[in-house]
């Protein structure tokens, strides 16, 4: 397989979130020569056209065949007709963390001028494909060293929940079970055990019985306002159970589309549609540890066979290199320019406050001479403000 010279494009340093560095490490170590980039930092600090040069240039002189884009949900900085500029020397290979969410407003636009979209759930890949978009689910990958299965590790927690309870009806669940005798113990925002480091979250995951998963999304009243609603009903393939059955943990999900193509069938994972199978699952599993520790033994070695990154990414880029160029034309309707013309509006105001005159003219000419200023999408996104800081 040749892995030839790559360049990563994203913004790891803004988001505080391991997994796309992780990701960014194993392309690099894979690739043949490769560098990352963070292009919010060199645009903020240089403005649009110097990105693009520094970019540009890069790839030129490296003959760079793979350009990397980490997208970090609802991201609108990078120019697709640059993009499309930049497809023609090289292959686009957009990865897609949430696409559940983004879909419609931000990740389908985008998508169109990629050669290779990277997917976190099987089911989202027949969106892209009914409108001839390549993509690759590779669901969620992860270091084998870190998440592991620990030896002679003692099932002292009955059941356990790690996660953020403010999500869905995640402390509806964990009350009910609560309620009706269930000795969970929770961790994370606004749970009884509180935030806790990765290796803790590992720990737990090797002495838990029971491992709980919920697959609802966000609370939408703290998401950008473009997303649609109707979205709140849709059900999300977490990594969770990959990160648990990775550390030789037994998983009992929430039901989602799909969980169940997560792994080869119900062997590995159980699931649940209501409180109440909930509560009957937990007693059966409690009471039968063969059985449970059977499916949890499954589990860990599909993971390892397929979920670590080392594999994951390089089964990426065997698909890549069997994949064709495929260069479409680009079409951007108001749902996607919109929202594109409201965050360059906002990186205008960014320049104008650090006195970068030249970079807010820049940003300024990208909306103004097209479309009227966005009051109302600033009106929402105060409201969003409001909501996620200020309640």
């Amino acid at each position: 397989m040749n892995m030839l010279n790559n360049l990563v494009l994203g913004i790891h340093e803004d988001t505080g979130n391991p997994i796309f560095s992780k990701y960014t490490q194993e392309i690099i170590k894979k690739s043949d020569y490769a560098v990352y980039i963070n292009y919010k930092k060199i645009y903020n600090q240089l403005g649009k056209k110097n990105l693009e040069n520094t970019i540009k240039k890069y790839i030129v002189k490296n003959n760079v065949n793979n350009v990397f884009i980490l997208f970090n949900g609802w991201d609108f900085l990078l120019d697709p007709n640059f993009l499309s500029e930049i497809s023609k020397k090289s292959k686009i290979i957009n990865f897609y963390f949430d696409t559940e969410y983004y879909f419609d407003n931000h990740d389908k636009y985008y998508a169109q001028i990629a050669d290779l979209v990277v997917l976190p759930d099987i089911n989202c890949a027949s969106s892209y494909r009914d409108l001839l978009i390549n993509s690759y689910t590779s669901f969620a990958l992860y270091d084998e060293n870190i998440y592991k299965k620990k030896k002679c590790e003692i099932k002292t927690i009955d059941v356990s929940f790690v996660g953020n309870l403010q999500i869905g009806k995640r402390a509806e669940y964990i009350k009910f079970l609560l309620l009706n005798g269930i000795n969970v113990k929770t961790f994370g925002h606004d749970s009884k055990g509180g935030v806790i480091s990765e290796e803790k979250m590992i720990d737990i995951f090797n002495r838990s019985k029971i491992n709980l998963n919920f697959t609802g999304l966000q609370e939408f009243n703290k998401m950008p306002p473009g997303i649609p609603i109707i979205r709140k009903h849709m059900l999300q393939s977490k990594g969770r159970p990959i990160e648990i059955s990775l550390c030789g943990g037994f998983t009992l999900s929430e039901f989602a589309p799909g969980i169940s193509k997560m792994f080869i069938g119900s062997a590995e994972l159980d699931t649940f549609h209501s409180k109440e199978e909930l509560l009957t699952k937990i007693i059966h599993y409690l009471n039968i540890d063969d059985e449970r520790e059977n499916r949890a033994l499954l589990a860990h070695k599909y993971a390892l066979e397929n979920y670590t990154l080392e594999k994951g990414i390089y089964n990426i880029f065997l698909t890549i290199e069997k994949s064709d160029r495929k260069i479409q034309e680009g079409l951007f309707d108001n749902i996607f320019l919109r929202e594109y013309q409201y965050q360059h509006f906002k990186q205008a105001l960014i320049f104008l406050s650090r006195f970068k005159v030249i970079y807010f003219i820049e940003e300024l000419k990208i909306f103004i001479l097209k479309n009227p200023l966005p009051i109302k999408r600033i009106i929402l996104d105060i409201k969003r403000y409001i909501n996620v800081h200020l309640k």
